[in-house]
């Protein structure tokens, strides 16, 4: 039957191609979840050992991790002295999805453990200091509003010349350094990536009313999975909680010093509080003029011997008004 359906695979090469690829997408999702998976469960015991010595809430295993997606796990601690709450972040490299996983593999990107804490408020100083790779100062001065205002870049012999210290007091950077923080910076002995301090917004706030918690950012590297990677995973963690007290207990700046970052930080915020001045000129003057128009409708409604006797009052207030403003100008 010349009608008759053939089937020729060589006409169906981009058709095949596409449920390939899909095929290919589908075994890897799976593959690379379960890659994840595994390690998620690797980090999970020595991050919730650490976070149960340290913080109160963590003794509820319930609310400690956080599985937000194959390659993301929230953290979250409390009860703590000397800060007031731990957001944790574990970021692994998107395995089930090649895309991303392409995108991780051309930008670099490491494996990381990130801790933000909020550092208690009446306990720890004021300042800004930051340490992180050379290859991201130029970013960071670029999209963080604390580090590119207050501070200033450091030369210290203290880390290798692949890393960048951001100092705003160096009272407070000297103390820093003095700890064992450049040991756990050098990547053949720590995995402490990135270190910021901080009392201002990264972000530069659009008005002069607005609020800043005091906090300590940590950026870890995520080692082999070994014992011997573990424990020094456990060892790098530790050390980033020992800095709160050392940030609360130990850096205590001299009044002289505090002064002088106050004013850093009122200079820093000129802009916003002229345009806080300008707003509040803007809104008197609206107000005014509404109250003027109320006064004008209320005079209008008035009988005509009222409205009158009404006006003239009104006139020898705006001139009494006048009067005064000269005065003042003499």
């Amino acid at each position: 039957n010349p009608n008759a359906f053939v089937f020729n695979a060589s006409n169906y090469k981009l058709e095949g191609l596409v449920i390939l690829t899909i095929i290919f997408y589908i075994i890897n999702y799976f593959i690379g979840s379960a890659e994840n998976k595994t390690i998620i469960k690797k980090l999970e015991e020595p991050i919730k050992s650490v976070l149960k010595r340290h913080f109160y809430s963590a003794n509820d295993e319930r609310r400690i991790f956080e599985i937000d997606s194959p390659s993301d796990v929230l953290i979250y601690a409390s009860g703590r002295r000397n800060c007031v709450s731990l957001q944790g972040h574990v970021q692994l490299k998107v395995r089930q999805d090649l895309i991303s996983l392409a995108n991780d593999f051309l930008a670099d990107n490491n494996e990381q453990i990130s801790f933000e804490i909020v550092l208690d408020q009446d306990k720890a100083d004021g300042f800004v200091f930051a340490v992180t790779p050379k290859n991201k100062s130029k970013f960071l001065l670029q999209d963080r509003h604390d580090i590119s205002s207050f501070t200033t870049v450091l030369n210290s012999d203290k880390v290798d010349s692949k890393t960048v210290v951001f100092s705003e007091t160096s009272e407070a950077t000297n103390l820093l350094l003095s700890t064992e923080l450049p040991y756990y910076l050098n990547k053949k002995t720590g995995l402490l990536s990135e270190l910021y301090i901080s009392d201002q917004p990264d972000k530069k706030p659009d008005e002069l009313n607005f609020t800043s918690s005091k906090k300590l950012t940590a950026v870890l590297r995520i080692p082999k999975l070994n014992e011997t990677g573990i424990s020094q995973l456990v060892e790098n963690i530790e050390f980033v909680f020992h800095l709160i007290d050392v940030v609360c207990e130990s850096i205590k700046l001299k009044p002289d010093t505090l002064k002088k970052l106050e004013k850093n930080r009122v200079s820093a915020y000129k802009d916003l509080k002229r345009k806080e001045e300008i707003k509040k000129q803007e809104e008197a003057l609206k107000a005014a003029a509404l109250k003027k128009k109320i006064e004008r409708e209320s005079i209008e409604r008035l009988p005509a011997d009222q409205r009158r006797k009404a006006e003239e009052k009104l006139k020898a207030k705006a001139e009494k008004k006048k009067n005064q403003k000269r005065i003042v100008m003499k």
